[in-house]
């Protein structure tokens, strides 16, 4: 399977097109990937490159170069709020992030995670 491309990053935030210079995306792919193959996934899995992007994405997150945080989330009556006026803390980092180790732990299983 191949590796994420550049593109495939601007297409998923097109509303920042323009807003994060070709270098600064390749370096965040090079990250993820080094991520990705060190958490146990080879690049020739299926999945590998949703998996780039994914993480590739929550980075860019994180750094604010793409953020998006999630202040709520709601479903029928019931609603949560992770985020409130002038708090800096969320329940979860990104949901890049999260279908990021949804994916992991469906290929890996819960290898990594202490019960």
């Amino acid at each position: 399977m191949a590796e994420a491309t550049e593109q495939e990053i601007r297409d998923m935030i097109p509303d920042l097109q323009d807003a994060i210079d070709s270098d600064t995306i390749s370096l965040y792919l090079t990250d993820a990937k080094s991520q990705v193959i060190g958490h146990g996934v080879d690049e020739s899995h299926a999945r590998f490159s949703i998996m780039q992007r994914f993480l590739t994405l929550h980075l860019l997150s994180t750094a604010n170069i793409a953020a998006k945080d999630i202040a709520s989330e709601s479903v029928a009556d019931v609603s949560i709020n992770y985020i409130t006026a002038g708090a800096s803390s969320k329940l979860y980092s990104t949901n890049w992030e999260r279908e990021y180790n949804k994916i992991k732990t469906s290929i890996l299983g819960m290898t990594d995670i202490c019960l």
